[in-house]
């Protein structure tokens, strides 16, 4: 397989171009957007950015490309696009996954991009310029990292934390090499589509040479890629600054991943559509460990 997409040469001369004045872990680059993945959950959308609005210093904008099973679902959508109406947010409806991500990757100007799933909540405050100043062709930071993740849900059992090394980022960062904790699947793990930030142009030519229907395939199919990013520094906060609230699943690619159960996406909806919120506020500072497991609490959207 890999053969199959490493010996054209024009992908070599590419990336080799890309990469040729690469060397610090600081760039100072500060332009940078997401794109968010959703489906069929607007309430859990509305903590992500809601908390994103609140916690956030110099925040960058963020396309959601989200889907709907249903018009009921879709009228949630617009009353979200309604409430949250900030320039920042752009929302556009997915009907094509694979050509429409191109074409938002191909025509976004940020040098930086990160990608995010609907499911996280931003539980810490930070600042985007603290964050995107580092270089992602000679590195990969995250915000889905932190020394309170010493436990991977998808395996059901504890993880090391890294052998972080001293003196390249500042104190409040922690950094160490994905390639040297292949026992911790979460941190041994640069490819995912869950707040790891990549080099827009870089992504894109992967994204080019790749298949994929969804952000599940997506993620799944870049791990091809992953000799190239294996032995790239890790860069992340001292705590995970979004915790992940995996309450159900939506997707149809695959049948493997975890959840904590309990909010069913149709249950979410009656929610949402009687007028209630996820009280996401009181995720803020909790371990990320302890979020996944958290018992969600509902207020009206009011308050």
């Amino acid at each position: 397989m890999l053969k199959r997409y490493f010996t054209k040469h024009s992908f070599l001369h590419e990336m080799a171009a890309l990469h040729a004045n690469s060397c610090s872990v600081i760039d100072n680059d500060f332009t940078c957007d997401w794109i968010v993945f959703s489906k069929d959950r607007a309430m859990q959308l509305h903590s992500l950015l809601s908390s994103y609005l609140e916690l956030v210093s110099n925040p960058s904008k963020i396309t959601v490309l989200y889907k709907t099973s249903s018009m009921r679902h879709e009228q949630a959508y617009d009353e979200l696009r309604n409430e949250l109406s900030q320039e920042m947010f752009v929302f556009i409806k997915e009907t094509n996954f694979r050509k429409q991500l191109i074409s938002i990757l191909t025509h976004i100007s940020s040098t930086k991009i990160i990608l995010m799933c609907d499911d996280g909540v931003v539980k810490e405050p930070f600042d985007m310029i603290d964050f995107v100043k580092y270089n992602p062709l000679v590195s990969v930071p995250t915000l889905l990292r932190g020394e309170d993740w010493h436990y991977c849900f998808a395996r059901q059992h504890k993880q090391k934390l890294p052998e972080f090394i001293q003196g390249v980022v500042e104190p409040k960062m922690r950094a160490w090499i994905w390639s040297n904790v292949p026992e911790s699947p979460d941190w041994s793990y640069p490819l995912s589509v869950g707040g790891h930030l990549f080099h827009r142009y870089e992504l894109l030519s992967l994204m080019k040479r790749l298949p994929f229907w969804g952000p599940n395939s997506l993620e799944g199919n870049l791990q091809i890629y992953k000799p190239f990013f294996i032995n790239r520094m890790g860069i992340s906060y001292q705590r995970t600054i979004i915790g992940s609230t995996p309450i159900n699943i939506v997707n149809s690619e695959v049948e493997s991943n975890w959840i904590s159960g309990g909010h069913s996406s149709e249950g979410l909806l009656d929610m949402w559509e009687r007028g209630y919120r996820i009280k996401y506020e009181d995720l803020y500072g909790l371990d990320a460990v302890d979020i996944v497991k958290h018992d969600l609490q509902f207020v009206s959207r009011d308050k």
